[in-house]
């Protein structure tokens, strides 16, 4: 066992002196990688990141309810087919791009963007381009739903002036005659009991045609107060929705979609990554140069054997 261990151990310590024999050849594979990413990362455009959080408009329709302009798993599908599928494929190589867009997970309503560019001022520039279009466009939807309050306002309020004009003409005219004519004939149905039913000169309408009459003017009479019940419910029912329409249309129940803080941009560029890659071809050049020198010695074992 002791002498296992031991063998083992001479052959890791003749692995190291191996390696350090070899080691300006090692430096030298290590070298060329290096060099090589430093060239690539050099030559390679570099390119910078903006990004920023949305927050899309809402109109608040009641206390707890919140109508958003635009769904945001929309807006993010709209987005990402513009900008990403259909406009990248048409720019010229390194011009300013919509790199990624997404909806903030756990907070309904927002979305967050990033843009690249060759600099950081055209990042900007092209976040603000595209949130500026958004923001127009929504701005756009409140102003036609504020239009649309205020024509329904009026609307409803026409009509509301039509329904008070009818009522009043029910009350003061309608219903007055009505009533005059069943009182005229209530009176003449009690002379009828006090006259005989045929005279000389005229013959007297019989009973149940004047209480034919007297009924139905008094289902028409209640048929009319009915009428003025109902139109009067929905007078108030009409100045109801008169009021949330115009709560609704209040500045504190309206929200523009808005960008949260400001648009972010970095000091370092996002691509390329110049410390991975240099890391990377480091470790490549040494496992590598490692492989070589391992079977250079491979090959000469094998040569001495023979």
């Amino acid at each position: 066992m002791l002498k296992s261990n031991e063998e083992n151990s001479m052959s890791f310590a003749e692995f190291m002196r191996l390696l350090i024999k070899k080691i300006k050849l090692i430096i030298l594979i290590i070298a060329i990688f290096l060099i090589t990413a430093i060239i690539y990362t050099s030559d390679k455009q570099k390119m910078y990141e903006a990004s920023a959080t949305l927050e899309i408009g809402h109109i608040n329709e009641n206390n707890k309810q919140k109508k958003y302009l635009e769904p945001s798993d929309s807006l993010v599908r709209k987005l990402f087919t513009q900008y990403i599928l259909i406009e990248s494929k048409d720019l010229p190589k390194y011009s300013p791009v919509l790199s990624t867009v997404t909806r903030v997970k756990k907070l309904t309503g927002f979305i967050e963007l990033t843009t690249e560019a060759t600099s950081n001022d055209l990042a900007v520039k092209k976040m603000q381009s595209i949130l500026d279009k958004i923001i127009f466009r929504h701005n756009e939807q409140i102003e036609d739903q504020m239009a649309l309050n205020k024509v329904q306002i009026s609307s409803l309020h026409n009509l509301k002036n039509e329904l008070v004009k009818n009522v009043r003409n029910l009350k003061e005219q309608i219903i007055p005659g009505k009533e005059k004519k069943i009182n005229k004939l209530d009176i003449e149905f009690s002379l009828l009991d006090e006259r005989p039913l045929i005279t000389s000169e005229r013959i007297y309408p019989d009973k149940y045609v004047v209480l034919q009459q007297m009924d139905t003017s008094h289902q028409i009479l209640n048929s009319l107060k009915k009428d003025i019940s109902n139109m009067e419910a929905e007078i108030i029912s009409i100045e109801e929705k008169i009021k949330l329409l115009e709560v609704f249309s209040k500045e504190y129940n309206i929200q523009p979609t808005r960008i949260v803080g400001s648009i972010i941009t970095y000091d370092r560029p996002v691509s390329p990554k110049t410390p991975l890659i240099i890391t990377l071809s480091i470790f490549l050049g040494l496992v590598l140069a490692v492989f070589v020198v391992l079977l250079g010695e491979s090959f000469r074992n094998d040569k001495e054997d023979k």
